[in-house]
């Protein structure tokens, strides 16, 4: 604690620490900081650890939203652009016919067909699943299946980004029949 006078604060050291130090001369001081070193150019070493590594292409992004009433697929660029996309009313399925299995498989089979025909050039090929209904295994099938041969051996990670619900507002109401 601070002991306060009347006359201001009292001095907690009695004397500066470097009073009595003794001196040094300032040419003596300043060897003892710069070294030689310190001026030269530098020069840039090659990372060891980089060198004979070529550079990984950029991936592109497969992204398949399984809704419990339709399925969303979406190829993106590897600047998140969108390229092609696909739904159940983009291929002709309408009101409870966009909902199963058969039309995520086709809606899938569209796009690994658009694929092939704009010929992106595709390396790398991110796949992000979001939610989970009968769609997303029928996407896995068509990925794995006679449809999904000529991009299966580029596909480098597959992704879960489904949204999990916790907290939050307050819940819809059940529904009772």
């Amino acid at each position: 604690m601070l002991n306060l006078t009347k006359v201001g604060l009292r001095r907690f050291w009695s004397q500066s620490p470097r009073r009595n130090a003794p001196k040094k001369e300032l040419s003596s001081l300043l060897e003892s900081t710069i070294t030689p070193k310190a001026f030269s150019k530098r020069t840039e070493e090659p990372n060891p650890i980089m060198q004979g590594t070529d550079t990984i292409p950029m991936p592109f992004y497969l992204h398949a939203k399984c809704l419990k009433n339709n399925t969303h697929i979406t190829l993106c660029s590897p600047e998140r652009k969108i390229i092609f996309r696909a739904s159940g009313g983009t291929c002709g399925f309408r009101k409870g016919k966009r909902r199963g299995y058969d039309a995520a498989y086709t809606i899938c089979s569209k796009v690994l067909e658009q694929i092939q025909v704009k010929r992106l050039g595709i390396e790398n090929l991110h796949v992000i699943f979001h939610g989970f209904s009968q769609a997303r295994e029928a996407v896995q099938n068509c990925l794995l299946g006679q449809e999904g041969a000529v991009i299966r051996d580029k596909i480098v990670k597959v992704m879960d980004r489904t949204p999990i619900k916790f907290g939050g507002p307050r819940g819809r109401r059940e529904r009772r029949i």
